[in-house]
């Protein structure tokens, strides 16, 4: 008997060592694990962020196509009710009316079927915007008429495009946002003071005549190796919606695809949209700054504000005319 109570109390003494054991190495796993997530912290909240951006307009659209849905569902039922009414009380004007309603309806119902929507003929915008070197709100006066008639988006997007052309920015792509749109400049080089350079140094990036066979390779380790300078793309967004921006750094090669990833003019989709009261134009500025030996990065809170840059560029002066 004594000989069996020693060995269950030596099997319990190795139990109680290997439970031990297992509780070290636990710990060691969270320890792990915890110094992981604080290294990934950043880049996690980021994808996060996203991911919850994503998640939320992907709601809204689902529950927009519910509401209309339900909204023709109702339509239809009121028409068919009114056509049955009608015919009890033989009133055949009545129901060629119903049977008008319904058939439009049965057609519009069609044409939602093989129009896409506007979020698939043109390319979105990152939304909220990237965070930006500078901003400026542009007054609301520069766009009204003085008449007062109303006026569309597509009329904003000409007093922005002629602008832009009488300042020399003649490429630009147009991207879709919340009920509006975003207008993007090419990239261009400019002075510390915020004036552009003269062409053609205005349009280059700094890449020097490449060999007669052309290397792609070199012309993008070029393109990150140029000489000091600073570089502007400026954005124009247009919508109803107020807006912060995302706490995401975008590189020179990101900002500098924009104009090639956007489309050549506005749909008329988004420019028959009337430019209401709640409507406004910001101007985003990201300016990069390219070091010796160094990639280009963008500048935070530079010294130059969102107004300033537009008035070196003189966009400002052709807006406010």
């Amino acid at each position: 008997m004594g000989r069996r109570k020693g060995r269950t109390a030596n099997q319990e003494g190795r139990e109680l060592k290997v439970v031990r054991s297992l509780l070290v190495l636990f710990s060691v796993c969270v320890v792990s694990l915890v110094l992981l997530a604080g290294c990934a912290s950043s880049a996690t909240r980021e994808k996060m962020e996203r991911l919850e951006t994503m998640l939320k307009e992907k709601t809204e659209d689902i529950e927009r196509l519910e509401s209309e849905r339900k909204e023709r569902e109702s339509r239809m039922r009121t028409y068919l009710r009114n056509a049955l009414n009608a015919i009890e009380a033989n009133n055949l004007s009545g129901v060629k009316e119903s049977l008008r309603r319904m058939q439009m309806m049965c057609e519009l119902l069609e044409s939602a079927k093989e129009t896409p929507p506007i979020e698939s003929q043109i390319p979105n915008f990152p939304w909220p915007p990237p965070k930006a070197s500078a901003t400026e709100v542009i007054p609301s006066e520069f766009f009204r008429k003085p008449s007062g008639e109303e006026i569309y988006l597509r009329d904003i997007e000409r007093i922005i495009h002629g602008a832009l052309e009488s300042c020399g920015y003649y490429e630009k792509k147009y991207y879709a946002v919340p009920d509006g749109f975003a207008m993007v400049t090419r990239m261009e080089q400019i002075n510390p003071d915020g004036t552009s350079k003269e062409p053609p140094d205005r349009w280059m990036p700094e890449v020097q005549p490449l060999r007669l066979k052309f290397s792609l390779k070199e012309y993008i380790t070029r393109l990150f190796t140029a000489n000091k300078g600073y570089y502007r793309v400026i954005v124009f967004i247009v919508t109803k919606h107020p807006f912060s921006q995302a706490n995401v750094t975008i590189t020179r090669g990101e900002a500098m695809l924009w104009l090639s990833t956007g489309l050549n003019v506005l749909p008329d989709a988004i420019g028959q949209l009337a430019y209401t009261e709640q409507y406004n134009c910001t101007a985003l500025i990201y300016e990069f700054e390219k070091i010796p030996d160094k990639e280009a990065e963008i500048k935070f809170a530079g010294s130059l504000t969102g107004r300033v840059h537009l008035e070196k560029s003189n966009i400002w002066k052709y807006l406010e005319k």
